[in-house]
């Protein structure tokens, strides 16, 4: 049934148009890859009026979407419109998408948001409170990860099914945190963890998560985080001991006959 939908496939390209660095551009590209349908991935963050799609309106700006050559545009920010429209595209049994695979994006969407507000250069207390927002993000997929015997055995197939598709560019993107900047995001997920392994370990995810790839990470991460961030105070939270310590100036101290000789300052 996937070769009948794929020869029934126009010749024309999907178009992807996404900012640089997008997870859910590679969840995108991923799942048209495995399916072998051609397609371009453009920046959004350029405007070559050769390279994109004709704009709704005249002189409009292209937004980030996919761009089937079938249908309209499908609004970028919207994960499950997006996967609901491949999978319709895909024709047969999977036209109306998988329940399973609609959650497990909305699960992927939130501990993406959460993974963007995460700053490493933060104030400790800040970087404490994200990581954990972060990882209660994470404990569902965990869940998922180790009770969905199809998530285990079809990652050992040659192409990804949706799920691995949907999983790998979080899981990638955990990972290049946990070795680059110490983090720890992963530990106590074994999970998670085992699956990455076996997600990267795929030939078309390596493909896209190549050492290139996450050179580039690194490139945009830096430039993001280049600048200093200022601390969040929290010396009213803690009240009158919260706030900073300090000595009097030299003319306001006083002797303390109680300790010591008379020369004794305190």
């Amino acid at each position: 049934m996937k070769t009948q939908a794929k020869a029934e496939r126009k010749s024309e390209d999907w178009q992807l148009l996404a900012p640089e660095g997008s997870a859910w551009a590679d969840t995108v590209q991923l799942m048209l890859a495995a399916r072998s349908w051609p397609f371009r991935r453009l920046p959004s963050e350029s405007r070559d009026p050769g390279a994109y799609p004709a704009p709704p309106q005249g002189g409009a700006l292209i937004p980030p979407g996919i761009y089937s050559p079938d249908a309209g545009p499908i609004a970028f920010a919207d994960g499950a419109e997006t996967l609901t429209a491949i999978t319709r595209a895909s024709g047969g049994a999977a036209a109306a998408g998988d329940p399973a695979n609609l959650q497990l994006v909305q699960l992927t969407e939130a501990a993406l948001a959460r993974l963007e507000h995460l700053d490493p250069g933060a104030f400790p207390a800040d970087l404490d409170l994200a990581i954990f927002a972060l990882r209660q993000a994470l404990h569902p997929l965990e869940a998922l990860a180790t009770a969905r015997p199809a998530t285990r055995t079809a990652l050992a197939d040659a192409l990804p099914d949706d799920s691995a598709c949907i999983l790998a560019p979080l899981l990638w993107r955990l990972g290049l945190y946990d070795r680059h900047l110490n983090l720890f995001l992963l530990s106590g997920l074994p999970g998670l963890s085992a699956l990455r392994t076996r997600l990267l370990q795929q030939p078309l995810i390596a493909a896209l998560f190549h050492p290139g790839a996450e050179l580039d990470w690194l490139r945009r991460f830096r430039a993001a985080h280049h600048s200093p961030r200022t601390a969040t105070d929290w010396s009213r939270a803690l009240g009158p001991e919260g706030r900073e310590k300090s000595l009097p100036h030299k003319a306001q101290r006083r002797k303390d006959p109680s300790i010591g000789s008379a020369d004794h300052i305190r």
